[in-house]
């Protein structure tokens, strides 16, 4: 109970104290211009925003290669200092893209983010048991279920008319809830196979 206290006072704290946006949108004001970069340039603080800018990106992006790098070397066995030297080149030709296609690229996530969520809410509450105790918990290689769900949930975000990430969140956790019963009696679970096996 006392982390939960501590996460809700950080996240409050966090949300209260946005001084970026308090600063991009003085700056914004006092300049007329929408881009932070050209905002700066019309402070003459060109140099002190590249190098602020630069390592605040630094530091967001050495973590997720590092992240990303140790994930794909315990999916692969390989070295993760290779794995994350690759990484680094993918996600800088990523860059070079994405520079030119911002808004796509928040659009998909708008779309392909929400339904993750949805999944995750529905199989709290269809399955709360099994959060309480990890450790005697099995769990499916791959719940196809989640995965089919989530692509539903991407799509009811795309064509049905409303709000796109409440229609991904309750696209992909309907058909969660209706799909994994079904794919349940189809494949049987770890617990199960180990009974058939004997």
């Amino acid at each position: 109970m006392k982390v939960a206290r501590t996460v809700l006072r950080g996240a409050a704290l966090g949300n209260k104290c946005r001084l970026l946006d308090i600063f991009g949108a003085a700056g914004a004001s006092a300049t007329g211009q929408a881009d932070i970069s050209e905002v700066r340039m019309a402070q003459g603080l060109l140099i002190p925003a590249i190098i602020v800018l630069g390592l605040n990106i630094w530091t967001t992006n050495d973590n997720a290669l590092y992240a990303s790098g140790l994930g794909f070397s315990n999916i692969t066995g390989l070295p993760s200092k290779y794995i994350s030297m690759v990484n680094g080149i993918i996600g800088t030709l990523c860059a070079l893209w994405l520079y030119n296609n911002f808004v796509g690229w928040l659009t998909f996530l708008s779309l392909a983010i929400p339904p993750i969520g949805g999944v995750i809410i529905a199989d709290f509450f269809k399955n709360r048991q099994r959060y309480f105790n990890f450790e005697v918990t099995e769990f499916k290689t791959v719940n196809w279920a989640a995965i089919i769900a989530v692509l539903v949930g991407i799509s009811s975000g795309k064509f049905i008319p409303g709000i796109v990430p409440l229609n991904a969140v309750l696209g992909g956790a309907i058909c969660y809830l209706i799909l994994n019963p079904i794919l349940d009696k189809l494949t049987p679970t770890p617990s199960v196979m180990s009974e058939l096996n004997k």
